[in-house]
């Protein structure tokens, strides 16, 4: 619903006609119109589509949107430094460790947040 609304606050401000962003994408002018509804979800490749006929980042579709939570993580970092290339380099360095290390990294990093400062 959110992304739909988004979509379609976008078209609108650019004053872009249903069918000319449909004809961007390459579907009909009614699969918009379900899109911008939220009766259809839009796949990662069309919104890719989307965002660069539209003129902002796939993000952009994300923004207000509540705090992402799993379980016991809760992830409060804005979008942009959740898709920096240092954070995408961390997490693909942290899987190349065994997991047991991993575990010991885990244990590093809350020790060092749960430190007070000097």
């Amino acid at each position: 619903m959110h992304v739909g609304a988004r979509l379609r606050r976008r078209r609108e401000l650019l004053g872009i006609k249903i069918q000319k962003l449909a004809d961007s994408a390459g579907v009909c002018f009614q699969q918009i119109q379900k899109y911008e509804a939220a009766q259809n979800r839009i796949s990662p490749e069309r919104l890719y589509r989307f965002a660069r006929a539209l003129g902002v980042p796939v993000a952009w579709f994300f923004d207000g949107l509540p705090p992402i939570t799993t379980g016991k993580l809760q992830v409060t970092l804005p979008r942009h430094e959740l898709e920096s290339r240092e954070t995408a380099s961390l997490v693909e360095a942290y899987y190349r460790i065994a997991p047991e290390g991993r575990r010991a990294v885990h244990r590093l990093i809350k020790a060092i947040i749960e430190t007070p400062p000097d």
